[in-house]
């Protein structure tokens, strides 16, 4: 894979400071339906009997009808109980497992993101639509990023997103841990809509666990990732960078450490609609 880019407002000098990177929880992205797949079931009355043999299921079962009052015997007693009614149970479960799936589809991406948050990165520097949508309308920097480092191959990668005009499918009767789970989920993180390829993006996920938390501006708890300066390769200026903003990011660039750090600045091509860029010195 080719170098990889941070489009950013003017807070994206703290990278440099702080060498940290962002990881955001799918229900935190503005595209509503990350993490969101079409959730269906294509074994309603296989899982509703797997579910009637499943002894954890069975003691939950027990405890839960002991302090309704539902039931007073032993929990012998009620395993043979339960055993009589499988039959009479297994179609009004079934059908509460296909009546529940809009509901787990709503709380999908609230869900998954209590465990895992999302690096959103692209492999297009040059872009007008992202520079406005990202950058503050040309106010704000764009980080590259060594792609080679062992970071970006970390859990299941830094990969491609693959842009489709229809959800990702989400069938709760793939068995957990299977090869046809693990694969709907990698499909979950890696498919956008198709009307968001302009960004280019590739993304990388990371468990929330072990991450350096921080309050955001908007209140909400945010997540980060420690980064070496080694794998910052430049650093572009936006067109309408304020001279604070200038400042700030070479200040940031003087440190040792990022000495490497090449510095350029956006710059609107001069006969076509396309973003090109000069070099600058630090």
């Amino acid at each position: 894979m080719s170098n990889v880019f941070k489009y950013c407002d003017a807070r994206g000098v703290d990278i440099l400071r702080n060498l940290e990177l962002k990881i955001t929880p799918p229900n935190q992205l503005n595209d509503v339906f990350e993490f969101s797949p079409h959730v269906i079931c294509s074994a309603p009355r296989r899982m509703a009997k797997d579910a009637l043999r499943d002894k954890a299921t069975v003691r939950e079962s027990y405890h839960e009808d002991k302090r309704s009052g539902f039931f007073v015997g032993t929990e012998r007693e009620y395993r043979r109980f339960w055993k009589s009614r499988r039959k009479t149970l297994l179609t009004p479960l079934a059908g509460g497992i296909v009546e529940k799936l809009p509901a787990v589809q709503a709380s999908f991406a609230r869900l998954q993101s209590r465990y895992g948050g999302v690096l959103c990165l692209t492999s297009n520097p040059d872009s007008a639509v992202m520079w406005s949508h990202y950058a503050d309308q040309h106010r704000g920097i764009v980080v590259e990023f060594d792609s080679s480092w062992p970071l970006f191959a970390a859990g299941k990668g830094l990969r491609p997103v693959d842009y489709v005009r229809e959800r990702p499918r989400w069938d709760e009767a793939a068995a957990e841990g299977s090869e046809a789970e693990k694969a709907q989920f990698d499909a979950v993180i890696f498919h956008k809509n198709k009307e968001w390829s302009y960004e280019s993006e590739s993304r990388q996920l990371f468990l929330l666990h072990g991450l350096k938390r921080s309050p955001l501006d908007n209140g909400r708890e945010g997540y980060f990732l420690s980064i070496r300066a080694e794998i910052i390769i430049s650093v572009r200026l936006g067109m309408r960078c304020d001279p604070e903003t200038v400042a700030k990011t070479r200040d940031a660039l003087k440190t040792p450490s990022l000495s490497h750090v090449a510095l350029k600045k956006a710059m609107p091509n001069d006969k076509e609609f396309s973003m090109t860029t000069v070099d600058l010195k630090v």
